[in-house]
């Protein structure tokens, strides 16, 4: 199913889910965006920005890579943001992805 959205000024056609590959190539980009987020946090000095970031930034490459990927590291980083700050709900929400 195609579908259209707005960019900028411009009508960009959407296409269907991108391939694995695609995916894969996807979450390393969004991997190296949250490591800058997370450096740029430090220097700013802002602290939950800094921890969220370390939090989340190895998911995006590690849940396609077989031998990287260890749902109990991935887990006990959301723990350990969750300890700083309860209201965030991303534990929960990655044991509730889990369990199926």
């Amino acid at each position: 199913m195609r579908r259209k959205a707005i960019s900028g000024r411009r009508s960009v056609a959407m296409s269907d889910q991108p391939t694995h590959e695609q995916q894969r190539a996807l979450c390393s980009v969004v991997a190296r965006a949250i490591v800058e987020i997370r450096s740029l946090a430090r220097d700013s000095g802002n602290r939950q920005i800094e921890d969220l970031a370390d939090a989340i930034h190895n998911l995006p490459r590690d849940m396609f890579e077989q031998d990287a990927w260890n749902p109990e590291l991935a887990r006990g980083a959301l723990r350990d943001y969750a300890d700083r700050y309860s209201r965030s709900g991303y534990l929960s929400e990655f044991d509730r992805i889990m369990a199926g």
